[in-house]
């Protein structure tokens, strides 16, 4: 940029004097809301410092064999995840005639409003794997949500039918906790959250924090309750539709369902390159990752009827 006017000059000046406002502001908003919040509960997060990651997923082991000789030795079955990262980005341009009219918008608007769009990444990236888990497929090859997950020994199902009821929970508690393990055991998983729709948060309360279930002529204590967190998600719409998901341990090592790789957190960034002939730079946020399925067992979607 060369034999610049007046205008622009000062437009230069006052857009790099808002940049650096505007990324102090965007940094202390984006600090005030975790952009994982609630969702990094169901996931397993995943830091990344290359292009492309490989997550090597172990399979059981049997227990341990009494004996008094030599010890007995048992291949790993091993199941590899590729997750090749993305850029994903968002931004707001700024046209030099604003600034000279006073026209611009606040830098704290500008920042605000980017940091609300950083904050929605990853959480959009997760809910997308909660809608499209019959569509999109696990490493296994199947359906992540679908029927004939191999294993060495069988298969399992995590797509059934039902609609949200204190017994449709009962036996999905229980089917969870019977699916087996790579070498045929009952593996015993225990959910720890029910995600559901808006038009299912009703019942979904109910089952999980309710102390009292009353019915017809009767009412009962609920042994299950506080034993899942539920979670609605909006996008899911007027689905009936619920999902049964098994997240534990800390956020490395965590056993999920889903995984969220983490190749850059969101930034703000100030873009000249339509300076000379548009008059206008671009503010925009940009991160860096991915999402992907991770063990099947850990979550069964139910199909309302």
């Amino acid at each position: 940029m060369v034999n610049l006017t007046a205008k622009q000059q000062r437009f230069v000046q006052e857009v790099v004097l808002d940049y650096y406002t505007e990324s102090m502001e965007f940094e202390k908003t984006l600090k005030q809301y975790s952009i994982y919040k609630k969702w990094a509960e169901i996931v397993r997060l995943i830091p990344s410092s290359r292009s492309e990651s490989i997550i090597h997923s172990f399979g059981s082991l049997p227990g341990l064999q009494r004996t008094k000789g030599s010890v007995p030795m048992t291949d790993l079955a091993e199941k590899d995840i590729k997750i090749k990262n993305d850029d994903f980005k968002r931004g707001i341009p700024i046209n030099v005639n604003d600034v000279d009219d006073n026209e611009t918008l606040n830098s704290n608007d500008i920042a605000a409003s980017l940091a609300e769009a950083a904050k929605q990444w990853a959480p959009e990236l997760i809910i997308e794997l909660i809608l499209n888990g019959e569509t999109e497929k696990s490493y296994d090859g199947e359906y992540f949500f679908g029927n004939n997950h191999n294993l060495e020994n069988g298969t399992y199902d995590n797509l059934l039918s039902g609609n949200l009821s204190m017994d449709t929970f009962k036996n999905a508690i229980a089917e969870m906790m019977l699916f087996p393990t790579d070498i045929g055991k009952k593996k015993g998983i225990e959910p720890t959250h029910l995600i559901v729709g808006p038009l299912n948060l009703a019942p979904a309360l109910e089952i999980c924090k309710s102390v009292i279930i009353p019915e017809a002529n009767k009412s009962f204590n609920n042994i299950y309750q506080g034993y899942c967190e539920p979670i609605v998600v909006p996008e899911m719409g007027t689905s009936l539709d619920w999902i049964l998901v098994s997240a534990v341990g800390n956020s490395k090592s965590k056993k999920a369902p889903f995984i969220m790789q983490i190749r850059k957190d969101p930034k703000l960034i100030v873009d000249y390159k339509d300076f000379d002939e548009k008059d206008q730079v671009y503010f925009y946020v940009k991160a860096r990752g991915e999402r992907s399925y991770f063990d099947p067992r850990r979550a069964i979607k139910y199909k309302s009827v």
